[in-house]
C-alpha cells in the first residue's frame, strides 16, 4: 500500500508449512516498477531487493517515485537464484502535487473569495459585559 507519494508498506504473512519448504538464504522483497498497471517482464521499469530481518512481517520502502506503479515479490535468495514465495496487488503512489484535472463536480473556488481578509469575525466574540 502506498503511504505517500514516496514510500510504500508492504506487510504479509507466509503459512508456516510453505516457509519450510522455501530453499535456504536470504529472505526479500523484491521490488518492482512498473511502466503501467500490469506486471508482466516488458513492463518492469527497474527493480530491486531489500533484504529482510528475521521474523520480519511488515517492511515500509522508500521508493521515491510519485505517481508511479509498483509491485513487490516475497521471495529468498539463494546463491544466484530468487524464488519468489509470494506477489502483492498493484499499488500506485500518488503525485506529490495537486492535480491538474478539473472536475465539473467539483469546480474550483472563485480567487475573490480568498483575495481579503475576513472583517467579520469580530462580531462572532461574545458581548462584553458592563461592570
Amino acid at each position: 500500500m502506498a503511504r505517500d507519494p514516496y514510500w510504500l508498506h508492504a506487510y504479509w504473512e507466509v503459512a508456516e508449512a510453505k516457509a519450510r519448504r522455501a530453499p535456504g538464504g536470504r529472505w526479500v522483497l523484491r521490488v518492482y516498477e512498473l511502466a503501467v498497471a500490469q506486471f508482466a517482464p516488458d513492463t518492469i521499469r527497474r527493480w530491486f531487493d531489500v533484504e529482510l530481518a528475521p521474523g520480519a512481517r511488515d517492511w515500509f520502502l522508500e521508493v521515491g517515485h510519485p505517481a508511479s506503479w509498483w509491485c513487490l515479490e516475497l521471495g529468498v535468495i539463494g546463491g544466484e537464484r530468487f524464488t519468489p514465495l509470494a506477489r502483492s496487488n498493484l499499488v500506485e503512489t500518488p503525485a506529490d502535487r495537486p492535480s491538474d484535472e478539473i472536475d465539473a463536480a467539483w469546480p474550483p473556488s472563485h480567487p475573490s473569495l480568498f483575495a481579503h481578509p475576513v472583517d467579520h469575525l469580530s462580531s462572532l466574540r461574545p458581548p462584553r459585559r458592563a461592570d
